[in-house]
């Protein structure tokens, strides 16, 4: 991805929310389970759209980014992808040749008039990285809610955590910045989170924890 391509986007609107409406109940650091209070109810009540290049630098507001882990429950199996090291696709050199489960971006305009702007921002991510279709996709539910404020690029943005499951147990990659996508074992990923050759971005390694630790506990 160009500079140019980058700060076109910056460029655009995204859906934001207020920081202190977010938190006006429950103010959380780091993370925080759906199960014990439901922000995305509050994102979906306050929304708004404001331009993305101003949000990157107001910490008055929050700007909710949706991952989705992709999980069948069938196989056992959840995605997984490799990033190429081209800076013609992507200008992010800190991802170069990692490891990811998750499918992410921010909400844009498009999706404004839909029920639920951050379901349907997931469901395009997904079909524009992965080739997987809406109607391929059979749930969708909040896991976790990630609050970081260690830095000025995280103090501004809120991750919300999605588990989309799904039937298919094959997958084609239909993004640039991709080299291999698969479906894998828990085990398959504990071995590429644990091996010295196979670096894993730090926030899949997060939700991955995260999937353990609900699965576990249900």
């Amino acid at each position: 991805m160009s500079s140019q391509h980058r700060s076109e986007k910056m460029k655009r609107e995204i859906l934001v929310v207020n920081t202190a409406t977010l938190f006006e109940k429950r103010l959380f650091s780091w993370f925080s389970s759906a199960e014990e209070f439901d922000y995305e109810k509050i994102i979906l009540d306050h929304f708004e759209y404001r331009v993305r290049g101003d949000m990157e630098i107001d910490p008055s507001f929050q700007q909710p980014i949706p991952y989705a882990l992709i999980w069948n429950p069938t196989t056992q199996k959840m995605i997984a992808y490799k990033r190429w090291s081209d800076e013609s696709t992507s200008w992010e050199e800190r991802l170069f040749w990692k490891w990811s489960l998750w499918v992410w971006g921010h909400i844009e305009l498009d999706v404004k008039d839909t029920k639920n702007p951050m379901y349907e921002t997931v469901f395009q991510e997904i079909e524009e990285e992965i080739f997987l279709k809406k109607d391929e996709l059979k749930t969708v539910e909040v896991l976790w809610y990630i609050n970081d404020n260690s830095d000025e690029v995280w103090k501004v943005h809120v991750w919300v955590l999605y588990l989309v499951t799904t039937d298919v147990d094959t997958v084609s990659i239909n993004d640039g910045e991709l080299e291999k996508v698969y479906f894998l074992s828990l085990d398959d990923i504990r071995q590429i989170i644990n091996s010295e050759d196979a670096e894993m971005e730090s926030w899949s390694r997060i939700a991955f924890e995260a999937f353990e630790r609900i699965s576990q506990a249900g």
